[in-house]
């Protein structure tokens, strides 16, 4: 049984020009959601909206029409301005998405504080301070009747670490842990959350790592479609599930032995640390 009609629902979605998030704002537009979609580079970010618009106008033309705001998730007038004009233009908000974020495949030891506050303000405090900017508004949408969603976007090696995603994937692990917290303490407000943890994924993760100085010698396995993924999300918003690991058959095995034979993870990951340097 559905538990969340996504037609209609007012969305906000942050690292949108590209990837998984671009392609879950064309999800959610198939599925008749009205879209705010938030990241810093303009031209993507027109060329998504006038497509999202082309499947508005084709299948639900009396839907308000989707828009975009340049900026970096990591400002906090950003993020004051996003909230704002969503609720403006949407008249509330019904579905935040925090997808932005940026990773990083080095060693641990070798993981510069700088680097690892930069990981952490773009992969948690963002996430973190963007929902509280806009519990008001999800809050009141739950008091009108409607089903409000936090989509928080962490990783699966936030589920299990990794070799030389350490920062990283800790940066998705405290996104995690904060989801399950929030998903408890706002229960009775009728906000709820879902947690996302996509293994690798066909989008420019690795061409915009903030440092690329190796990576874990980890079988060989196929990425994500990244529209695989979006529709499993936009799946698992309207079922009401609380945690999915997306479109990726090995990083659904990564999670269930992690859970049922850690041992046995940790036996591989040891073997995995040995370095497969990174092409340059």
């Amino acid at each position: 049984m559905v538990k969340r009609n996504l037609r209609g629902a007012r969305a906000l979605v942050t690292g949108a020009s590209s990837g998984i998030g671009r392609e879950l704002v064309l999800e959610l537009a198939r599925r008749g959601c009205s879209t705010l979609s938030l990241a810093r580079t303009e031209e993507e970010l027109r060329k998504l909206v006038d497509e999202a618009n082309e499947i508005r106008a084709r299948a639900f033309p009396d839907s308000p029409e989707h828009f975009y705001i340049v900026g970096d998730v990591c400002s906090s007038d950003v993020r004051e301005q996003a909230v704002a004009d969503a609720v403006e233009r949407f008249e509330g908000l019904d579905l935040l998405v925090n997808n932005a974020g940026a990773g990083a495949t080095l060693l641990v030891e070798e993981t510069s504080d700088e680097l690892a506050c930069e990981l952490f303000d773009l992969n948690f405090f963002s996430p973190l301070e963007l929902t509280k900017t806009a519990l008001p508004a999800l809050k009141e949408s739950a008091s009108k009747g409607r089903r409000p969603l936090v989509v928080n976007v962490a990783s699966i090696v936030g589920v299990r670490g990794t070799p030389y995603y350490g920062v990283y994937g800790a940066s998705k692990a405290a996104l995690i842990a904060l989801t399950d917290a929030w998903r408890a303490e706002l229960c009775a407000s009728g906000v709820d959350f879902l947690t996302v943890a996509p293994g690798t994924t066909a989008t420019r993760f690795f061409h915009s790592l903030r440092e690329d100085k190796g990576r874990p010698n980890l079988p060989k396995h196929a990425p994500a479609d990244p529209k695989a993924v979006a529709v499993e999300i936009a799946s698992a918003a309207e079922r009401g599930a609380k945690r999915i690991v997306p479109a990726s058959k090995s990083a659904k095995a990564l999670g269930f032995f992690s859970r049922h034979f850690p041992a046995l993870i940790d036996d591989l990951m040891k073997n995995c640390a040995s370095e497969t340097k990174a092409s340059r």
